[in-house]
């Protein structure tokens, strides 16, 4: 993944899409250093103090925070010191660095400008001085911050997008500055913003990437002709890519865009689909926390009717029973119970004695 774009009022870590807008470093003074971060970084002051106590211990003039699922370049392992200006290959983490603590006396001494400017990626040109002019230096994951939000902005605007151009433009001429450091690191610098670039398109929309690939072609065809590309340091699909854009610097306009902004609506299907599928999702969830509600309100009314019915016959069983007691209590009833037990031949007898009477 290369630079995160990112919104400074940006709180979700939701993917989502927003126009550009400047980026502005967070920045840190300490005692003895300056911590600098992107504002998609979040971490604790105090994981900062542990990077200054590793710092402290390791006499070190650069930490960097790397963003997690990133691949280290050969020769480079977390928590382990390097030395950033032995090999250049460590200049592809460039890219991938969201945040780092740089040591005060290490920037004095290099006059390096820690304010970034009003660009995509601020931290750009300051980063390639420290890796292609710092010493002692370590990588630490970012794992250790709070939170890394990774939102995609949407380029909208042609001048934001050139402001990346422009801070290649700068890092080259530093390092053409040595004609040894230049021919050390041009390959890197090449390979590094062509990837860069290459990100960039995908982020666009399609009248701003049109513009873009206009001029990412001419840069690059003034590459192969000033012997800048390194062409071990590509793909074997980004070579295919350079030979064709070194004899045709409209390709990148007529094929590669168009599979961009095809991949592009692709990608925007998918999100619709997936936007609908959390509709349909959340409508379901709705629904049967909805059915569930109602089945307990149900029981709920069902136990309640049973409760009531319950009580009810209870109460008519106990009128029975009181009715019961008041009719066997009765003068009649006693007299009728005598009379059920009379034999019958007594009862002939007592009833023609009473006829004669």
């Amino acid at each position: 993944m290369l630079y995160l774009l990112v919104q400074l009022h940006s709180q979700c870590n939701e993917e989502k899409r927003v126009s550009t807008q400047i980026v502005k470093m967070k920045i840190m003074e300490l005692d003895n250093y300056y911590f600098i971060a992107r504002p998609c970084v979040d971490i604790a002051d105090q994981k900062v103090q542990d990077l200054v106590e590793k710092a402290d211990e390791h006499d070190l003039d650069f930490v960097g925070i790397v963003y997690e699922n990133v691949g280290l370049p050969e020769g480079v392992t977390y928590d382990k010191e390097l030395f950033l200006g032995k090999d250049p290959a460590y200049v592809m983490l460039v890219r991938n660095i969201g945040a780092g603590l740089y040591s005060k006396g290490f920037i004095e001494k290099k006059h390096l400008e820690i304010g970034g400017s009003d660009e995509l990626f601020p931290d750009i040109y300051l980063l390639w001085q420290v890796f292609t002019s710092a010493g002692r230096a370590m990588c630490v994951s970012a794992a250790i911050c709070e939170k890394v939000y990774r939102d995609t902005v949407w380029i909208d605007d042609s001048q934001i997008a050139f402001t990346v151009n422009r801070a290649y433009d700068r890092i080259k001429d530093m390092l053409m500055t040595d004609w040894e450091v230049w021919q050390k690191w041009k390959g890197y610098y090449s390979s590094q913003r062509w990837a860069c670039y290459y990100e960039l398109l995908h982020w666009m929309t399609e009248d701003v990437g049109w513009e873009f690939a206009e001029r990412m072609a001419v840069e690059f065809h003034r590459s192969y002709e000033n012997d800048e590309i390194d062409e071990k340091l590509f793909s074997l699909e980004e070579r295919s890519n350079l030979y064709i854009l070194a004899k045709d610097p409209g390709y990148v306009k007529r094929f590669y865009l168009g599979k961009v902004i095809l991949d592009k609506r692709v990608y925007d299907c998918k999100n619709k689909v997936n936007d609908l599928e959390k509709v349909v999702a959340e409508k379901d969830r709705m629904m049967q926390a909805q059915r569930e509600s109602y089945e307990q309100r149900l029981a709920k009314k069902q136990a309640e009717h049973e409760e009531m019915c319950s009580g009810l016959e209870q109460q008519r069983l106990l009128e029975l029973e009181q009715q019961k007691q008041k009719y066997e209590s009765s003068v009649t009833f006693k007299a009728g119970r005598v009379i059920m037990f009379i034999p019958s031949g007594i009862k002939r007898l007592v009833f023609r004695m009473m006829k004669k009477e």
